[in-house]
């Protein structure tokens, strides 16, 4: 047997077969690890350690624990039997831990342990339990001993046979190692007669009283198991010592001022001090999963202030900087979602540090995307930002000017990653607080759609002389005798954000022409804002606008079919692209909690700007260079006259496929729907800013325009692993939450009625030998058929069993 703790607070109890069944079968049990599991996959690991730390916990290892007076906070001056090392009694099972198993291997190693005929293995080997553990990312083990080996060494021993030596959690050597409740469903194997009646007393006897001293060192070697392994933290051991903080003049690691090592301590004991043997593990998950908030979320960072803490010494000792090395590099994988913790609030709070600007925004590497950018060939690009003196401005600049060139390119295609051919399609968003630098992209926008404009011009001044004669005909009798007025026709591609939904939609009929496959081709529109609420609040319906943005991403048709004499009656595939900026106030009245769901966020490539960092724009002294200008205007010129299928590009396209198939792989194993969604379009929208990079850094333009064929070189799939981190996670910067309430909300509301059954509690009422006439009393039916019917259905459930006519005998001790 061994025993259980409903809570760390509370005393550590035997734990039976009923117990168990009834704590990992408890719907609150399972609604609490998907929760662990989903904010551990929205990067609030702390959130996620306080849920795990509320679910109940079993000591495998741990026969009875000893009475002792507690001296923990929540116990102290009190007799009890809590959960110390010094108190444990041995039973003779071993529970083995492996962490952060790879998602392929934990699949595979499930699907064994589940398997039918691992149960003959199993008996073999001693096992009794196997389970994915509350976080979603490893497995426990619970066996039999080897008498001959103490709790260590047989874990070492049963570690090679799994073959995850390289997994095993060192902690787990404390026989007082709690270890928290799976949910039903995530149980791999049980051998329950085993599990729960399994003791030798012979093995405390010869091991019991060294643990209780501390002394749970094993004697075995396999170091030679893990000579060949290679981790994520060893790969990134020089990278591990690269810490980039700032320091005051004495050279000590400070945030805004304050030092790092004083902040960490006030931390500690805002979250209850030195934690106890058995606790330092998942203490310094959170620690690590915190403060990375407030330390650019840099592994080398997070490590270093690990080892400020009073208890790093313990895991020196045990051996295990390696396993803190992976927790520094794990935690930083995820981004930071949402609000900072209570604690880590009042802790910045108390030294005067103003953190309500630590959320979302700062959060955003965006020196590093700067340097990585700065660092590859940029082709067109590299005029569209050429006047932007902030680095962390540039990629932003980048996104924009995209947004312009696509759309310029619209008389070309490419094979998509479903074989299909595609157009490039984007509606770019640039958002930041005023005067923040957004005017960029009208810099951009005035040179690149210069040709755009110039070629819309006859079109223009056709269709002002014909509102001009047709206003005169309403006024002069002469003219009306005239012949009848012919609208004109020609293609305007570039729209004004005051245009008029009828008028939208003839450009759109208009803007027409044979492509090179000698197919009618439908031209993109295009429109450019410099402030959302323009567009917003112009006339001619904003909402038709809108369902036109959601419908251009894929090109979908739109019907247009009204009465008015002067309307547009058609149905065409709407071409449409966009660039607008905007603040975060205008923001939330185009994308906001109502219409989350309709999909436009997802069809949007954005980018958040910089929080002000007081930077200040050179001072020039002579006169603007005006080549970057022309650049950009020679570029803009290209790409409209380019007339072709754009070819070579299957490297590439595979490539941004690879990324975004990871994120929905990790998207998968963390149960997180809103990077699953996000991750969707991501592929188009990849492609539609790398593509312009391509075609412009090709070894010869001419060359390029014969063939349509282009080279792919690794710093063009460099450049488009940046984007792809960029979009994704400026996406969710800004409408990570707003998805997030949307996916709670729903699950919120089509929830199972919850039903407060009292079956467990009539049943233990009754007598070890009953008659339907007891049940009838202790559930209060009014009549006989209804008691009756449910001691068929407990005799259906092998829960009792009848003895004659209305007379049962439980078989059970409690349901």
């Amino acid at each position: 047997m061994f025993t259980y703790q409903q809570n760390k607070s509370t005393e550590c109890l035997p734990c039976v077969a009923e117990t168990f069944k009834a704590l990992t079968q408890d719907p609150e049990t399972a609604r609490k690890i998907d929760d662990v599991r989903r904010l551990n996959a929205c990067g609030n690991v702390a959130e996620a350690k306080k849920r795990k730390d509320s679910l109940p916990g079993c000591l495998y290892q741990t026969r009875e624990v000893l009475e002792s007076i507690g001296e923990a906070k929540y116990n102290q001056g009190k007799k009890g039997r809590w959960r110390l090392q010094s108190q444990c009694v041995l039973n003779g099972l071993v529970m083995c831990d492996f962490d952060h198993v790879e998602s392929e291997e934990l699949r595979v190693k499930s699907e064994e342990f589940a398997a039918a005929d691992f149960s003959q293995k199993a008996q073999e080997m001693g096992i009794v339990l196997v389970f994915i553990t509350p976080s979603g990312e490893g497995l426990k083990v619970v066996f039999i001993a080897d008498i001959n080996y103490n709790l260590t060494d047989n874990q070492k021993m049963m570690a090679k046979q799994l073959g995850l030596t390289a997994k095993i959690d060192k902690g787990t050597k404390d026989s007082s190692r709690l270890s928290y409740i799976p949910k039903w469903d995530d149980i791999l194997y049980m051998d329950e007669e085993k599990l729960f009646n399994y003791d030798n007393p012979l093995y405390d006897e010869k091991y019991g009283k060294q643990y209780r001293e501390g002394n749970s060192q094993g004697r075995l070697d396999f170091a030679e198991d893990t000579a060949g392994k290679t981790d994520q933290a060893a790969e990134l051991t020089e990278d591990l010592s690269a810490i980039n903080l700032d320091e005051n003049e004495d050279g000590v690691y400070c945030y805004h001022g304050v030092p790092y090592t004083d902040i960490l301590k006030k931390w500690l004991e805002l979250t209850g001090g030195t934690p106890d043997i058995g606790d330092r593990h998942d203490r310094m998950l959170g620690l690590s999963g915190e403060l990375r908030r407030i330390m650019n979320n840099k592994p080398a960072n997070v490590l270093w202030l690990m080892k400020q803490a009073d208890f790093y010494e313990e895991f020196v000792k045990e051996g295990r900087e390696k396993e803190l090395e992976r927790m520094a590099v794990d935690v930083c994988k995820f981004r930071p979602r949402g609000a900072m913790s209570e604690e880590l609030a009042q802790t910045l709070d108390s030294f005067g540090i103003k953190y309500t600007k630590l959320e979302v925004q700062n959060n955003l590497p965006y020196d590093d995307w700067a340097d990585r950018l700065l660092a590859l060939p940029l082709g067109c690009y590299e005029a569209a930002l050429a006047h932007v003196d902030n680095p962390r401005v540039k990629p932003g600049a980048v996104i924009t000017a995209s947004g312009m060139y696509s759309v310029l390119l619209t008389r070309c295609d490419y094979q998509n990653w479903k074989g299909d051919m595609q157009r490039l399609n984007s509606l770019v968003l640039m958002c930041g607080e005023p005067a923040s630098g957004k005017a960029v992209a009208k810099e951009q926008d005035e040179h690149i759609m210069l040709t755009m404009r110039e070629s819309d011009k006859p079109a223009r001044q056709a269709e002002k002389a014909y509102k001009k004669e047709k206003n005169a005909r309403n006024t002069s009798s002469k003219a009306q005798k005239g012949e009848a007025l012919q609208e004109p026709g020609g293609i305007i591609r570039y729209n004004v954000v005051k245009v008029s939904n009828n008028r939208f939609y003839k450009h759109a009929e208009n803007n027409k022409e044979t492509g090179y496959d000698g197919q009618q081709w439908f031209l993109h529109q295009y429109m450019f804002s410099t402030e959302l609420l323009s567009l917003i609040n112009a006339k001619g319906g904003f909402q038709e606008k809108r369902d036109i943005m959601l419908q251009a991403f894929h090109n979908e048709r739109n019907s247009v079919d009204y009465a008015n004499s002067d309307s547009v009656n058609d149905s065409m595939p709407m071409m449409f692209s966009g660039v607008f900026t905007c603040t975060r106030t205008s923001l939330q009245q185009f994308i906001n909690a109502r219409n989350i769901g309709d999909g436009l966020s997802t069809r949007m490539t954005p980018w958040v700007m910089p929080e002000e960092d007081y930077h200040t724009d050179e001072y020039r002294a002579s006169r603007r260079d005006k080549t970057p200008a022309h650049l950009m205007e020679e570029w803009g010129a290209r790409f409209d006259a380019l007339k072709c299928e754009i070819k070579g590009l299957e490297r590439l396209v595979r490539h941004v496929y690879d990324l975004c198939a990871a994120l929905g792989e990790e998207a998968r194993i963390n149960e997180d729907k809103v990077l699953n969604l996000e991750r969707k379009r991501l592929q188009d929208k990849v492609m539609a800013v790398c593509i312009p990079q391509v075609i412009s850094t090709q070894p010869s333009w001419e060359e390029f325009v014969k063939t349509g064929v282009c080279q792919i070189e690794q710093h063009h799939l460099d450049f488009a692993d940046l984007m792809c981190e960029i979009i994704n996670r400026c996406e969710d910067a800004l409408f990570g939450q707003l998805l997030q309430d949307m996916y709670d909300n729903e699950a919120r509301d089509t929830q199972l009625r919850r039903v407060y059954d009292k079956t467990a509690k009539f049943y233990s009422m009754l007598p070890d030998e009953f008659t339907t006439q007891d049940v009838q009393r202790v559930w209060g039916y009014k009549s006989n058929v209804a008691a009756s019917s449910k001691c068929n259905q407990f005799i259906k459930e092998c829960i009792i069993e009848k003895l004659e006519r209305g007379h049962f005998r439980k078989l059970a001790n409690a349901i």
